[in-house]
């Protein structure tokens, strides 16, 4: 056997080998690259999205606090409607000449006619 010529062939398939091994390598570069930018998409959907819900909770946060608001003024307008009913009794009873005026809140009876208010 000849030796340069089977030593010849060796290395010219080494070699072969060689820019196949190489061309794999840049393959899995390439697809090691288009993971990253994969991965920087989602990152980016990701951090957009936690905006977006701290967004969404100061808005409920803020509505919460215009409901409170809301709630604070509903009262204080029922207790003067309460309180402006009270005494639009006192006067009445007062106008129908009912006795003398005992506490607002307990009565609603009328001494002199037993009526009631």
């Amino acid at each position: 056997w000849d030796k340069k010529k089977y030593y010849g062939r060796i290395r010219r398939e080494y070699g072969g080998i060689q820019r196949e091994y190489g061309r794999i390598r840049r393959e899995y570069g390439r697809i090691g690259r288009e993971y990253g930018r994969i991965g920087r998409e989602y990152g980016r959907i990701g951090r957009e999205y936690g905006r977006i819900r701290r967004e969404y909770g100061r808005i409920g946060r803020e509505y919460g606090r215009i409901g409170r608001e809301y709630g604070t003024i509903g009262r204080e307008y029922w207790r003067i409607r309460r309180e402006y009913g009270r005494i639009g009794r006192e006067y009445g009873r007062i106008g129908r000449g009912c006795g003398r005026i005992r506490s607002i809140n307990k009565e609603n009876g009328c001494e002199r006619e037993g009526k009631v208010n």
